[in-house]
Parts: C-alpha cells; structure tokens; sequence
C-alpha cells in the first residue's frame, strides 16, 4: 500500500488523520481494517478539500467578486 504525505491545513482534520494514522498501526495485521480506515483517510482529506474551497467562494463573495 503507497502512502502519500498529506499535510492537512485544518487543525481538526489533522487530529483525526493522527488518530487513523494509530489505529492503522494498532491494525496493521489486518488488510480489510487498513482498507477501511485508508478509505476514511481519503474520505477526510476529500471534506477537507471541499471546506477550504467553500471558504475560498465565501472569501471572494465578501470581496464582491
């Protein structure tokens, strides 16, 4: 399994990808918890991603763009 570095910008998103990133480890004998908790870690980067664009459209919406 290829592991990207992904450094998140939000402090919460960060947190979480940390705990994962434990139980990944506590789990690591265990293909179907890697897969699942991998899927999580994409699906938390994904949020993460469509936050810091909505923050981006309310940002220019206040700059009257």
């Amino acid at each position: 399994m290829t592991t990207q570095n992904y450094e998140p910008k939000l402090d919460l998103v960060k947190e979480r990808m940390d705990q994962i990133n434990k139980i990944m480890e506590k789990f690591k004998d265990l293909p179907d918890v890697q897969r699942k908790l991998q899927g999580a870690k994409a699906a938390l980067q994904e949020s993460e991603k469509e936050i810091m664009h909505y923050y981006d459209l309310t940002d220019l919406t206040k700059h009257g763009l």
